[in-house]
């Protein structure tokens, strides 16, 4: 036969703090949890993650940072203190001439945390650049991380290559996506 128990309190010997569960107990549920707010979270929590697609194609010609039109994306976060995680996936097209290009991601008009050393790019291979050799739509995937300490982030992104030539940030017919995580640390 199966004892129970029935009371009304359980206290701790002296009558004052808490009494820890090591096991949940049966009947017990989720209502009977507190609600944790994106402040209380601890470190490594997910806060919040957003994601943005466009499909807008754009034309670089030039050596210069140009600015990605549409890779503009704003984050208003949960914790001031948190990091933001970026995924991305994205397309580029040559058609002519350059042998290769980088992505650089900034943060509030700074530079993303976790840029590399060379050219500040985020969108590396071999922790150096994508090369692309071939007239051919190419997709792409780049990851970074930013711990820009504010309450919203505005990230913008710039591409150059290593020589004139036509290079495109395709979206005709695709989108690229990008997805956004704040983690608390």
């Amino acid at each position: 036969m199966a004892s129970k128990i029935k009371v009304d309190q359980i206290q701790t010997a002296d009558g004052t703090g808490t009494i820890a569960l090591q096991n949940q107990l049966s009947g017990m549920t989720t209502a009977s949890l507190p609600t944790l707010t994106s402040a209380e979270m601890p470190a490594g929590s997910v806060l919040q993650v957003v994601s943005f697609r466009h499909g807008t194609s754009q034309n670089i010609t030039n050596t210069a940072d140009t600015t990605l039109t549409d890779w503009d994306f704003t984050i208003n976060k949960k914790q001031n203190n948190s990091r933001i995680y970026c995924s991305m996936q994205f397309y580029m097209y040559y058609s002519s001439s350059a042998t290769y290009w980088w992505i650089k991601a900034y943060a509030n008009g700074s530079y993303v945390t976790s840029n590399s050393s060379w050219k500040n790019d985020v969108a590396t291979n071999n922790a150096q650049q994508y090369e692309l050799r071939t007239a051919a739509h190419q997709q792409y995937n780049a990851q970074f991380y930013d711990d820009t300490n504010a309450s919203s982030v505005q990230f913008t992104f710039k591409v150059a290559q290593n020589a004139s030539g036509n290079l495109t940030s395709w979206g005709a017919g695709t989108s690229n996506t990008f997805f956004f995580t704040e983690v608390a640390v």
